[in-house]
């Protein structure tokens, strides 16, 4: 017994889980869905970065509170839409 359950509740869980995460990565990065999504994903990177650049400061704060460097946010999401355009398997399984 561990804290109410029993060890081998919490591994299926654990396992429910990591089954349950990796079917939703399994996606076809080669749909035009997908591609738009990573495009658009790229652009909140990069406007996240200007915007921090415009306000005179070379950080902002993410969700989470921690700083993230501009130049690195904009140089990430140049990558999301390179890579989008050029070489969406890069993303996913094929």
């Amino acid at each position: 017994m561990y804290g109410g359950w029993h060890y081998e509740h919490d591994l299926d869980d654990a396992r429910f889980i990591v089954w349950r995460v990796a079917g939703m990565l399994r996606f076809d990065p080669h749909k035009p869905f997908y591609r738009a999504l990573f495009v658009l994903v790229g652009l909140v990177f990069i406007g996240f970065g200007i915007a921090a650049l415009r306000r005179g400061s070379m950080t902002y704060e993410n969700w989470w509170g921690g700083l993230v460097f501009a130049p690195f946010a904009i140089i990430f999401g140049l990558i999301f839409i390179v890579g989008a355009i050029f070489k969406p398997s890069i993303f996913g399984n094929r």
